[in-house]
């Protein structure tokens, strides 16, 4: 497949460069530095002379620049980011994230919580998980991985595997080792999930306009949900709010209700305690 990726410097070199070892064969863009890859205009001749076979871009790009209007032009598929890098990790991959013995494979993103989330079920995994037997590079073993914006690294020995921002692109090393070595992984994601996990979280509802002021940011992270398996809308999140954000998306992009899940339809905090299961039972913690 011919491919051009757009936003070098956002996690497209990295995208190109996985599709390039898959066999595609790859332009790039950086559409914001333009210090490498194709100049706009060369991407816009090419795509005049349908010499690509899908454009992927990230979904902070604004919907009006040059090269997305030129692709619509010629009815070229423009695919996301995150779509994109869900289709490398499923393909490289040997293992279904959706089978009946495969860890936990959970992505978060909201304005604001993911880190806090992410750190959170973390902990609570590596409690009930416990770790591999111990290898030459794990003097404790490991039973996951947590990816965040402060870094990437296995838990419960703290092994760092990279620190890197939370584009799509930076999930897509760790999900290949999780999945592996039948690892659970928990991923802090920004503006959306790319869809390969079991569980899309979102933290928070809190809206604001993103590609250039023409996209809601809320409405981009659900979309983004509409092929997860399932998705959990975090406490405190106001579910009419996200269900007429769903509604306002086309068909193929609203997530079905029968995968949609809130967290206050299970859960009720009141004065720093969670409780659940009307009543039966509850926690207090720090967080809450």
């Amino acid at each position: 497949m011919n491919i051009l990726v757009l936003d070098t410097i956002h996690g497209g070199k990295t995208i190109a460069g996985y599709l390039t070892a898959s066999g595609c064969i790859c332009d790039t863009v950086d559409v914001y530095r333009h210090e490498s890859g194709i100049s706009e205009d060369e991407a816009v001749r090419n795509l005049t002379l349908k010499r690509y076979d899908f454009v992927c871009a990230p979904v902070h790009l604004s919907p009006g620049h040059c090269i997305l209007k030129s692709a619509a032009a010629e009815g070229i598929p423009v695919i996301s980011h995150h779509e994109v890098v869900s289709l490398i990790v499923s393909g490289l991959s040997y293992t279904d994230a959706n089978s009946e013995n495969a860890k936990p494979i959970i992505e978060i993103t909201g304005t604001r919580g993911k880190t806090t989330t992410a750190y959170a079920l973390s902990h609570m995994l590596s409690r009930v998980i416990p770790p591999k037997n111990k290898t030459k590079d794990s003097e404790t073993g490991e039973s996951g991985i947590l990816h965040t914006s402060r870094e990437t690294v296995t838990v419960p020995n703290g092994r760092v595997l990279q620190r890197v921002s939370i584009t799509p692109a930076s999930s897509i090393m760790p999900a290949l080792y999780a999945l592996k070595n039948n690892l659970w992984f928990v991923a802090e994601e920004s503006l959306g999930v790319c869809g390969f996990g079991n569980l899309a979280v979102l933290t928070s509802t809190e809206d604001y306009p993103c590609a250039d002021k023409k996209r809601s940011a809320l409405a981009v992270k659900l979309a983004s949900m509409a092929k997860c398996e399932r998705v959990l809308v975090g406490y405190g999140a106001d579910k009419r709010k996200v269900l007429e954000t769903i509604e306002s998306l086309p068909q193929s992009q609203r997530i079905p209700e029968d995968r949609l899940f809130f967290a206050s339809d299970a859960v009720r905090v009141e004065d720093g305690v969670c409780g659940y299961g009307n009543g039966s039972g509850g926690f207090s913690n720090p967080l809450l």
